[in-house]
């Protein structure tokens, strides 16, 4: 049976459904928005695009999703299936910025490696105010970035990298997880002083403030 006319909320029912027809159609009818996923997200990883298109981390994106692909574990929307696509995608990318800048990698570097002190930062991440002239590189170490949005404590964390990643704002995040807007506000403000501390001082943000 055919699933190429589907939608990914319907391909991800039937792949959770066991329906075997809708594993290969489910991942044909993303790549096209992992490529252009890919491409977005390789804007933060200065480094790795000197070297590299996002077109270049779609097979194993594609590789890794595909092991993924259990009934049991897929995701059950379309927003929770694109973020673990994203999540997925920016681990490669971490990956590549560390062997890139590493001893051995193809840009070895004087200074810490790779701060990248031009990049566009989202906003609710610049938001998390920090005298960034204090420190002796002023810039932000984006792929660190990343991990520390990944370490933020669950109830927190969700709602920031829905923000960030996906692109949701208040109203959509309190549909979306069931929360009031004075929640999402006081949550996404949580994350943003963590996030500050973190670029002021080196703490990571999963320990207390």
């Amino acid at each position: 049976m055919s699933h190429k006319g589907g939608n990914t909320a319907g391909l991800l029912a039937g792949a959770r459904g066991g329906d075997p027809g809708c594993f290969n159609s489910l991942i044909e009818h993303c790549t096209n928005r992992f490529v252009e996923l890919a491409e977005r997200e390789i804007r933060d990883f200065r480094s790795v695009r000197r070297f590299h298109t996002g077109d270049d981390f779609v097979s194993e994106l594609v590789v890794r999703m595909l092991e993924k692909l259990k009934p049991q574990t897929l995701p059950e929307s379309s927003v929770e299936w694109y973020s673990l696509a994203a999540t997925v995608l920016r681990h490669l990318l971490i990956d590549e910025h560390r062997a890139i800048n590493g001893q051995h990698g193809l840009r070895r570097k004087n200074e810490t490696w790779s701060r990248d002190a031009d990049v566009q930062l989202h906003p609710a991440i610049a938001g998390a105010k920090a005298p960034l002239g204090s420190t002796p590189d002023a810039g932000v170490d984006m792929a660190e970035l990343h991990e520390q949005l990944a370490l933020l404590p669950s109830e927190i964390g969700e709602v920031m990298r829905h923000r960030v990643y996906n692109g949701l704002k208040g109203p959509q995040l309190s549909v979306m997880l069931n929360l009031s807007e004075d929640q999402v506000q006081r949550r996404l403000r949580m994350a943003q002083e963590l996030i500050g501390r973190y670029r002021r001082t080196g703490k990571p943000v999963n320990k207390p403030l």
